[in-house]
This record gives structure tokens, sequence and C-alpha cells, in this order.
């Protein structure tokens, strides 16, 4: 038994002849990127999201006992919440929208935890099992280094 798969697109008139067979495999790798993420960050909260994001918002909080600590506060938040679920988003840099402020954060604790991320990624990196949160580590690294005006998405 066929099934007629139609194009989306009105200029593309083509239709592809699939089995069952076909689009029941086509719907399990649909489905199992997100099962596969949801499981992963399921793994990574109960093992290293849960405390990890309570450390750093106990930091944000203590930061943003001062005025002039409320932007690294909120960095801190920032990082935090990719703590909590970092599976399935994307982290984009922009040390050029706050050179001073990403500098001051270098300088005085970033590339610590940089270091601390990089590290913590390689030893997980040295099973197959652990390279998907060993990827993780290296972007919570690239933005541990430079929150300021960094996006997570």
């Amino acid at each position: 038994m066929n099934f007629y798969v139609y194009s989306l697109f009105p200029a593309n008139n083509l239709s592809i002849p699939l089995t069952f067979m076909q689009i029941r495999v086509i719907m399990m790798q649909i489905q199992g990127g997100i099962y596969m993420r949801l499981i992963g960050n399921l793994i990574w909260f109960l093992f290293t999201g849960l405390l990890s994001c309570i450390a750093w918002c106990m930091t944000g909080l203590l930061f943003c006992l001062t005025v002039i600590g409320i932007p690294f506060g909120v960095q801190c938040f920032k990082i935090a919440r990719l703590l909590l679920w970092p599976m399935g988003h994307t982290v984009t840099t922009h040390f050029s929208a706050h050179p001073i402020a990403n500098l001051i954060w270098i300088v005085l604790f970033g590339w610590e935890m940089c270091v601390g991320y990089v590290v913590s990624g390689a030893i997980y990196c040295i099973t197959v099992v652990g390279i998907p949160f060993g990827l993780q580590c290296f972007k919570l690294a690239e933005l541990s280094l430079c929150p300021f005006g960094a996006s997570v998405q």
C-alpha cells in the first residue's frame, strides 16, 4: 500500500510514493530527536543542572545586593536558566555588544569558570555516552566566558 506525500509548496507539484513503513520510520526519526533531547535534559537536570542552577542563582542574588553588581547578577541568572535545560538551546555570544563589561567579567571570574567547564566537558567526552553532556559543558564555557551581549535561544 503506497501513500502519497504532497509538497507544501504550490510551485512543486511532485508527489512521492511512500510505504507505510517509510512513513513510520520518518516519524520515529522526528520524534526520536525530541525524546532523546528530553531524556538528555532530564539526566542533566538530575545529576548536574539542579545543583549548578541553585549555585548560579545564589551567586546572582549576591551580586544583586549592590547596585554595581546587578548587571553581573543578571548574567548569572542567564547562565542558571541555561543550566536547567541546556539541550536544544544555542548560545550566540557578541563580545562587541558590551566589551568593557565582558573584559571585567573575564578578568575577575569568567576565565576560571570557562576553564572549569572545558575540563568538565573534556572528562565527559572520554566516553561515548558522555559526549552530549560534554558538548553542553562546552556551550556553558562559551557563555560563562562572555555572557554580556550573549543570547540563549
